[in-house]
C-alpha cells in the first residue's frame, strides 16, 4: 500500500539552484514561501571563505522585486540592516568631480561633470517619488536572505562541474554533477553561478559569451577609523564621490568611486556589519593596470591592494589614505566582462536548464545595475513557477527569459555608458569574445 502511495503521488523533483548569491537566495525565497522543493549548491565551504564585495545600491525596480518576493518579516530585515544614505556628492547630476593629484573639486567644463543617462535620470526621478534606494552591505543582505529556512537548503563545498539530462517516465530530468563525485536530480537547473557561469558554458557555450571591455577594476574597503578621517581632505567623508585623473600619456582615464558606508543603528539592530567602512573601487584600461589577465585572476588580497598602490602613485596623499590604509584581505582585482545588449537567441527549454544574474547577463559595474537585474531575473523566474505550480515547461521558461533579456539589453547598455567615462569603453563590436 504504501508503495503504491509513492507511486501514485511521486515526491516532486527539486529545482537546482547553483550559486548562493543574492539573486539565487531571493529565488529560493520565492520557492520556500511557496513550498516547491529546492536546494542550492555552493562552491566555497562557508559563506565568508573570499571577499563577497561590499556595498551595492538598489533602487526602482530592484527595490520592487525585493518587496513582491521577499516574506513581509525578511524584507523587514533588510530595510533594517542597510547602511545610512546619502546619495549628495559627486557623482550627482550636476556634481563635480575630484581631481586625484590635487584632491580637490574641479568645477565648469574641466570638472569632468557627470552626464546622467536617460535610464540614470528616470530611476532617480522614480526614487524621488517613491522612497530612497538602498544601500546593503552585500555580505550582510546574503545572511538576510539565508534567513527563514533558506540557507539551511544551501549545500556548501559543492563546486559544480556539469550536467547531464536524462529522460523519466516521458520527462527530461536533469542531473548535476559536482567535484566531490556527487550528484543531484532536478526538473530544473537554474545557473547563478556569476559571470564565469559553469552552467551557461556548457548550456549554451560558444551562444553566448561574455566580451572583454578592457576594463580592469580593483576593489577594497578601508574601515572608516579616525586615521582615515584625519588624513583624507576636510568634507570629501560625507557621502559619495568620484576621483578622476586624466590627461595621462596612455590617454586612459583613471577612477575611482568611493563611498562612507555607515551603520549608525548597529547597536539596535542585529546582522549589521561590524565596522563602518569606506567602500572603494578604482577602473581603468588594462594597458594602465599593466598585468597579464592569468596574473590578474590570481591575485592575492594582498597583491591586489599594491597595485591599486602603484597606479595611484601620483595621486595626492591624502586621497591614497584610502589604498594605504585599506584592509589588506579583503582587496580584489578583477577584469570587466560585459555581454553584448543583443542576446543570442537560444531555445526555451531546450535542456532543463535556464540562466539568471550575472550567469545570463554579466556587465560592467560602471551602472550600477547589476544587482537590481539580478533581482529582478529572480522575480522574474519565481512569479512563473510558482503561478504554475512549480510546474516547469518550455512556455513558462520562455515567458521568464524572454523578459529578462529585454530589461538586460536596457541595463547593459546603460552600464556601457557609465563605462565610456569611467574607463572608455570601447563600443562592443571592438570588444573580442573570451572564454570565462
Amino acid at each position: 500500500m504504501s508503495s503504491s502511495t509513492t507511486n501514485n503521488n511521486p515526491t516532486p523533483l527539486p529545482i537546482l539552484i547553483i550559486g548562493s548569491g543574492l539573486g539565487g537566495l531571493l529565488l529560493a525565497q520565492a520557492l520556500l514561501s511557496a513550498s516547491i522543493p529546492f536546494a542550492i549548491y555552493e562552491r566555497d565551504a562557508a559563506p565568508s571563505v573570499r571577499p563577497q564585495g561590499y556595498r551595492i545600491r538598489i533602487s526602482g525596480d530592484g527595490i520592487a522585486a525585493l518587496e513582491t518576493t521577499l516574506p513581509p518579516a525578511i524584507f523587514q530585515r533588510f530595510e533594517e540592516t542597510c547602511a545610512q544614505v546619502k546619495l549628495l556628492g559627486a557623482v550627482g547630476p550636476g556634481g563635480a568631480a575630484i581631481d586625484a593629484r590635487t584632491g580637490r573639486e574641479v568645477e565648469g567644463e574641466e570638472g569632468a561633470k557627470y552626464k546622467p543617462t536617460p535610464a540614470h535620470v528616470k530611476r532617480m526621478q522614480q526614487a524621488a517619488t517613491r522612497r530612497r534606494p538602498y544601500t546593503p552591505d552585500r555580505a550582510a543582505a546574503r545572511r538576510v536572505l539565508m534567513e527563514g529556512g533558506v540557507g539551511e537548503r544551501v549545500r556548501w563545498g559543492k563546486a559544480f562541474e556539469g550536467y547531464d539530462v536524462v529522460e523519466e517516465e516521458g520527462k527530461k530530468v536533469v542531473i548535476a554533477r559536482f567535484a566531490d563525485g556527487s550528484t543531484a536530480k532536478g526538473c530544473l537547473l537554474v545557473g547563478a553561478d556569476g559571470a564565469r557561469s559553469r552552467v551557461r558554458r556548457q548550456f549554451l557555450g560558444d551562444v553566448l559569451r561574455p566580451v572583454d571591455t578592457r576594463g580592469r577594476i580593483v576593489y577594497g574597503k578601508t574601515a572608516l577609523t579616525e586615521e582615515v578621517e584625519g588624513r583624507m581632505p576636510e568634507g570629501l567623508l560625507d557621502a559619495m564621490r568620484l576621483v578622476e585623473e586624466r590627461g595621462r600619456t596612455d590617454g586612459a582615464p583613471v577612477t575611482c568611486l568611493y563611498e562612507p558606508i555607515r551603520f549608525p543603528q548597529r547597536g539596535e539592530v542585529e546582522g549589521c556589519p561590524e565596522e563602518d567602512y569606506v567602500y572603494w573601487v578604482l577602473v581603468s584600461r588594462n594597458e594602465v593596470f599593466g598585468v597579464e589577465d592569468d596574473v590578474l585572476a590570481r591575485m592575492s588580497s594582498k597583491e591586489a591592494k599594491e597595485l591599486a598602490l602603484d597606479v595611484t602613485k601620483e595621486w595626492n596623499p591624502q586621497l591614497r589614505a584610502l589604498f594605504e590604509l585599506a584592509d589588506p584581505t579583503q582587496t580584489a582585482a578583477m577584469r570587466v566582462l560585459s555581454m553584448r545588449p543583443e542576446m543570442a537567441a537560444w531555445e526555451p527549454l531546450r535542456e532543463p536548464v535556464t540562466l539568471l544574474g550575472d550567469a545570463a547577463h554579466v556587465m560592467s559595474p560602471s551602472g550600477g545595475v547589476g544587482a537590481v537585474t539580478a533581482f529582478r531575473d529572480a522575480a522574474n523566474l519565481a512569479k512563473v513557477l510558482v503561478e504554475n505550480g512549480g510546474q516547469v515547461s518550455a512556455e513558462i521558461i520562455g515567458k521568464y527569459e524572454a523578459m529578462m533579456k529585454e530589461y538586460a539589453k536596457e541595463a547593459i547598455e546603460e552600464s556601457r555608458q557609465g563605462g565610456v567615462r569611467f574607463f572608455n569603453h570601447p563600443p562592443f563590436e571592438e570588444c573580442k569574445s573570451v572564454d570565462a
